[in-house]
């Protein structure tokens, strides 16, 4: 209190400095400008990324834009394409039908198609018969396969009727041969027909496979008497013998003549010889399940060599 009687303020007596004192000062504003630049990086990269991904979501939405631009030009393309090879204007390429391989119950140096289709059975009986009456271009000793094909079985290939091989038993039916039914029903689905080339003579023949060799061989015996006159139907060489100052009446009664047991190359045969002693027609079952028809016995010895050599190699 002073003399009046006041009371004087407290004046705090100011604190000494000291050296810890100064360190521990400096140490508070360091970390406070520490901590005002780290809020003002934090504040300045929040502001960053709002601009950012501003410009980012910007750049995908064009891309995603561009892409989806591209697809529909594409699209309008092919569109405009295919409505283009659908169009009159389109230049259509005719394609290639693709060959398929064509059985063969031994290997040929030739093949031919023979195309029956629409022939009635004269006309199938004439077809054969000028296709077996001709040798092929290559030289003798070589054989020429017929393939008889046809399109009147219904068959097509995008709208269009499509040739197929005949089967054995539709060419008997079709060409009027009076086969024995119990060989017709024993004929498996494999046949061939051809010609050989005897030094410039022409030897038909027709190779059949058949699946019962009991009924087969059977059937074989019973259609000998009828065999010379159903084989004159396609065989050129299977005829009457014309004879001088003869009627032609003679070509309408069956050809004459006999079957006898004879062997080509180790092979037992039959044999048909007319009664002016012509051989006309022979067979051999070269194996169970093949037999063999034709006019000469160098086409047989040459059918069966083949078929030895084929079997040989399988």
């Amino acid at each position: 209190m002073n003399e009046n009687g006041e009371q004087k303020p407290i004046e705090h007596e100011k604190a000494l400095r000291t050296l810890e004192g100064d360190i521990q000062e400096a140490i508070q504003k360091k970390n406070a400008s520490a901590a005002s630049m780290v809020l003002s990086e934090k504040r300045v990269k929040s502001n960053v990324p709002a601009e950012t991904n501003t410009e980012s979501q910007g750049s995908r939405k064009k891309i995603f834009i561009t892409i989806m631009s591209i697809a529909l030009v594409l699209m309008g393309l092919g569109g405009a394409y295919v409505l283009y090879l659908y169009s009159p204007l389109s230049v259509r390429v005719p394609t290639v039908p693709q060959q398929t391989a064509v059985p063969s119950i031994f290997g040929a140096n030739e093949q031919k198609t023979l195309d029956f289709s629409g022939l009635n059975r004269g006309g199938v009986q004439t077809a054969v018969k000028n296709v077996l009456s001709k040798v092929g271009t290559n030289t003798a000793g070589s054989i020429l396969q017929i393939i008889p094909v046809t399109t009147d079985n219904g068959s097509t290939a995008n709208g269009k009727p499509v040739a197929t091989i005949v089967p054995i038993t539709d060419f008997l039916t079709m060409t009027g041969m009076s086969v024995p039914d119990i060989l017709f029903r024993s004929l498996d689905t494999n046949w061939m027909l051809g010609v050989y080339n005897d030094n410039g003579t022409a030897a038909p023949f027709i190779v059949l496979s058949d699946n019962f060799f009991q009924n087969a061989y059977a059937g074989m015996i019973s259609w000998e008497k009828g065999m010379p006159d159903n084989l004159s139907l396609i065989f050129p060489s299977v005829e009457q013998p014309v004879i001088s100052g003869t009627s032609t009446v003679a070509q309408y009664f069956d050809i004459q003549g006999t079957w006898k047991d004879g062997v080509i190359s180790n092979k037992d045969i039959r044999l048909f010889t007319r009664q002016d002693g012509n051989e006309l027609i022979m067979y051999s079952f070269v194996d169970p399940g093949i037999i063999v028809i034709t006019t000469d016995s160098h086409a047989l010895s040459e059918i069966i060599n083949r078929l030895e050599k084929q079997s040989f190699t399988r």
